[in-house]
């Protein structure tokens, strides 16, 4: 949002933001008066400060939004998570939260999601539940929850590493269980290489390399046991892979991708 208007189309109010995909909130100007914004780590305006750094106003809320206490005169509709423009309607008691608006008096939305839910994700079939139920961590600047964007990507990425780690310890289980068959190996094939040459009348390099070669050949043979686990590892990868791009896939689309 850049700047907001009355009926005739006059000029009321202009934003400063920095190029994010929801902004981010720096300034507002109303006529000639320039105010500077404040916010806690959710992004909501704690404070505003005219262009002397003097406090002109603060705010408070609870967790869902709604305004514990305020100071101040100055006309700000850019409250809780203000940073990401969350516009307060204060005739209404509601936010616009740029798909639907919200109720901070009693955290829902008014209106149903028109992202569906996913099974795998119970918490999301909630049509009407604000930031998964988690406002002091979650923050649902599209309107889409309970699945913004941002939320769906962790579980992405979260999924993903839980994957790779799985995949890593089977990979490691497969290994140790081949080394351990190759160390068996190993022991038989040595007892049966010095038998070969305690058996040979007169020993020479050249009979001593003949006992070693059937034995060496077993050893090269046997040591490719740890192959499986690599192919294993190598598909079990990209169906991670696979499973990540699909859930990405599924996240909603940011507002200027529709």
């Amino acid at each position: 949002m850049l700047l907001e208007t009355d009926v005739s189309n006059n000029t009321q109010v202009t934003y400063t933001q920095t190029p994010n995909i929801y902004g981010d909130l720096v300034s507002q100007r109303r006529s000639t008066t320039t105010k500077y914004y404040h916010f806690d780590a959710l992004g909501s305006t704690l404070a505003l400060t005219d262009t002397n750094e003097n406090v002109t106003d603060t705010y408070k809320y609870y967790a869902f939004g709604k305004s514990l206490t305020s100071s101040g005169v100055t006309v700000n509709n850019l409250r809780f998570v203000g940073n990401l423009g969350y516009y307060n309607e204060a005739a209404l008691s509601l936010q616009y939260l740029r798909a639907r608006y919200y109720q901070p008096t009693t955290g829902r939305f008014i209106s149903v999601d028109p992202v569906p839910g996913y099974p795998l994700d119970p918490i999301t079939l909630h049509q009407y539940l604000y930031a998964a139920n988690k406002p002091v961590n979650i923050i649902d600047p599209s309107g889409l929850s309970p699945s913004d964007r941002q939320e769906c990507l962790r579980k992405c990425a979260d999924n993903y590493r839980e994957c790779l780690d799985g995949l890593d310890e089977e990979y490691h289980d497969c290994v140790i269980d081949c080394i351990g068959v190759y160390a068996h190996w190993y022991l038989g094939d040595f007892a049966t290489y010095l038998r070969c040459v305690a058996a040979v009348r007169w020993p020479s390099p050249i009979t001593v390399t003949a006992c070693g070669g059937s034995v060496m050949a077993r050893w090269l043979t046997e040591i490719w046991c740890i192959n499986p686990c690599a192919d294993n590892w190598q598909e079990t990868m990209e169906s991670c892979e696979w499973a990540y791009l699909r859930c990405v896939k599924r996240c909603p689309k940011p507002p200027c991708s529709r």
